[in-house]
């Protein structure tokens, strides 16, 4: 596998955003024959974006070789799998079409990898630009639009929890998972859901692989934010969609605090599934008194709103989707691929 970077965008019916997408790849400081190349993949769309990009690129010079390729089925893990197959370097970088890297991003990324061997995974801090004016409650939630910085010690995260906006990934620990076993149980948003977490899914796996996961304010992009998705209603639906995951994403938490203690029992607790669903009904008891008696919480921007609603979907999918937690969570801790590199 070569040594270089290999830059995933992942589009669908990016139109109106993919120009400037590419505008600010092009300015990438790079060195001449810097090893890199620009992989973009059209996730079936339905308008002309594959068409578009091409053209784009060819007007902005061909700065570096570039690829576009369709890809058919829906689902960002679909998209990110095709760019683990497709690419040809050993660090690659996805870029969401909305994305905006600062023009040494690429640069840092190649430092980081190649200067931290232990390092599977890096992510930096996204700053959010607006469309139209932000609603007043945006920015006690951007990191649901992956937006703003991630709470670390000395650059190690301490949620080993990266945006999927701008995420790099070590291929050779992208591959090592997959030749041991590793699936993502998350397919990720579709033109017909909000449904998501396959990110997180993935720093996780490679988290217990026993890789490191880093941030680095070093690394930045700009994230255009659409008005359409400025509104409440929208907002909702993204908080309900990334909820869904809560109950697979539990099981990894699992398996990343229990190899982190010596002692399992209160680690196996906590974890248990009939602890979660009694800690899940405590909290929305809590919520729902707290909404019924201050009715200011029921306004837009509530906090405990989206906290109800999480917790609601928790309770929902532990109840329906039980088997299948305890199914994820017994399979991580006898697969191949966990702790890999211990």
């Amino acid at each position: 596998m070569k040594t270089g970077v290999s830059i995933v965008v992942s589009c669908y019916n990016s139109e109106k955003l993919i120009r400037p997408t590419l505008e600010h790849l092009a300015k990438s400081d790079i060195p001449a024959g810097f090893p890199i190349e620009l992989l973009l993949i059209d996730n079936a769309s339905t308008d002309n974006t594959f068409q578009l990009s091409k053209t784009v690129w060819k007007e902005l010079g061909e700065p570096f070789p570039a690829r576009f390729i369709n890809e058919q089925n829906q689902g960002l893990t679909y998209v990110r799998e095709r760019g683990f197959t497709e690419s040809q370097y050993e660090f690659i970088v996805f870029v969401d079409h909305d994305n905006w890297l600062d023009r040494n991003y690429i640069k840092h990324v190649f430092e980081i990898f190649t200067n931290n061997p232990d390092i599977g995974a890096a992510g930096g801090k996204n700053i959010a630009v607006f469309e139209i004016e932000k609603p007043e409650w945006f920015d006690r939630f951007q990191h649901w639009y992956a937006v703003g910085e991630l709470p670390n010690i000395n650059g190690v995260t301490t949620n080993t929890e990266l945006f999927g906006a701008g995420m790099a990934i070590r291929k050779p620990a992208y591959k090592a998972l997959r030749a041991n076993g590793f699936k993502s149980f998350l397919t990720g948003r579709d033109r017909k859901s909000f449904d998501s977490g396959e990110d997180y899914e993935l720093c996780k796996a490679i988290k217990i692989a026993g890789w490191k996961i880093i941030y680095s304010p070093e690394l930045q992009l700009k994230h255009f934010m659409l008005k359409e998705r400025l509104n409440w209603t929208y907002f909702l639906n993204l908080n309900k969609g990334e909820s869904q995951s809560l109950i697979y994403l539990l099981a990894y938490d699992y398996w990343i605090e229990k190899d982190n203690k010596r002692s399992g029992f209160h680690t196996a607790l906590k974890y248990s599934w009939s602890a979660l669903l009694f800690k899940t009904v405590s909290k929305l008891i809590l919520l729902k008194t707290k909404i019924i008696f201050i009715p200011d919480l029921k306004k837009e921007g509530s906090p405990a709103i989206i906290a109800f609603d999480r917790e609601k979907i928790l309770f929902e999918n532990l109840i329906k989707n039980r088997s299948k937690f305890l199914k994820l969570k017994k399979s991580i801790g006898r697969a191949k691929w966990r702790k890999l590199k211990y």
